[in-house]
């Protein structure tokens, strides 16, 4: 578990990023694919994209020109460690807003519509679903120096409750 390859392929290093002696990749759907998928979507009205560490900028900045290329008029919307970590950086990529940390707020008035706290994930829309993500807590009790989750998740919170296992489908072997 953990231990599946991800497509990735060299990328040019980020200016800021030169004196460090490593090579420096794209993680994800190659460029072509992507943008075919984007062809074939059709018209949407927003597109949320979730961002992980800061270092990984470039490729949400591909995401967001290749959206804005095809959809001019999607509203593109980022969130996530990069987004909260470093909100005005990311607000220089051109999206229609940047929602910081853990606050949803500003992305429900945004998006003119009331969150269902009751919504099951939609497993169902994917045609071939072999893996799946429940997140079980937010947050660590812990505050190393070095590390980035106390700003992304100031508070602790504890795991869903058994009820909400059961109701997603996760094994019994699971759930301890």
């Amino acid at each position: 578990m953990g231990t599946r390859r991800i497509f990735s392929q060299p990328a040019p290093t980020p200016p800021i990023f030169t004196d460090i002696r490593r090579r420096f990749r794209r993680f994800g759907l190659p460029c072509g694919e992507f943008q075919t998928f984007l062809a074939g979507e059709g018209h949407y009205d927003f597109a949320l994209i979730q961002t992980g560490m800061t270092y990984w900028y470039p490729g949400v900045e591909e995401v967001i020109e290749e959206i804005r290329a095809q959809h001019p008029e999607t509203k593109i919307i980022l969130g996530g460690v990069y987004a909260t970590i470093c909100p005005a950086h990311a607000r220089g990529l051109g999206t229609d807003l940047v929602v910081e940390g853990t606050d949803l707020a500003p992305l429900w008035r945004f998006l003119e519509m009331a969150p269902d706290d009751r919504a099951m994930p939609l497993w169902d829309l994917y045609p071939s679903l072999q893996t799946g993500v429940l997140k079980l807590a937010d947050g660590c009790p812990f505050r190393c120096t070095y590390c980035s989750v106390p700003q992304v998740y100031p508070e602790v919170s504890r795991a869903p409750s058994r009820s909400f296992h059961r109701r997603v489908g996760v094994p019994e072997t699971m759930r301890r």
